[in-house]
């Protein structure tokens, strides 16, 4: 695949845990994707949507409706990101948005192991898996860009999900 795209915003501020993009950005980001592309990626440290399991949510940015409007508006294909530490995947009309666990921190939320995700792009396919230093992988989601088809792999988490209730 020719033409991928990355831009990455820092969604912290200073000693504090929520997030926020700003609207500030939103001309650069759609600035940054107004070329052409085959893929665009778009990375942020918090997230975007609330992450199943992980408690009382409180640290999605705060301007995350606006922000994803202007990710749909600037055709992005995903979404990075990771502050919970727990992997997971969603499916928002054209957009995926992917959160990563983490390999560097012992601050793990329920059952969840410490990982990082590996994106695989070949043509026009993408593939997202789970990694474990040292104990193998597991596929998060899949998905065909042109189709936006996809197949998401959530049994370990479902599970972990019903025991904890």
């Amino acid at each position: 695949m020719n033409g991928v795209t990355v831009v990455a915003v820092d969604s912290s501020e200073p000693d504090l845990d929520h997030g926020v993009i700003g609207r500030g950005r939103y001309p650069w980001i759609e600035e940054q994707f107004a070329e052409p592309a085959d893929f665009r990626i778009f990375v942020l440290h918090h997230h975007l949507l609330p992450v199943p399991g992980t408690g009382r949510e409180r640290n999605i940015v705060h301007d995350a409706g606006d922000a994803l409007e202007v990710l749909q508006h600037s055709g992005v294909n995903l979404v990075l990101s990771g502050h919970k530490h727990v992997p997971y995947a969603w499916r928002l009309e054209n957009l995926f948005v992917v959160n990563a666990g983490t390999v560097s921190s012992l601050r793990l939320r329920g059952k969840t192991r410490p990982c990082y995700n590996l994106v695989e792009i070949e043509d026009r396919h993408v593939d997202v898996w789970r990694k474990y230093p040292f104990h193998g992988q597991e596929r998060i989601i899949q998905f065909s860009v042109d189709t936006l088809e996809y197949e998401k792999y959530t049994a370990r988490i479902e599970t972990e999900l019903t025991r904890r209730q």
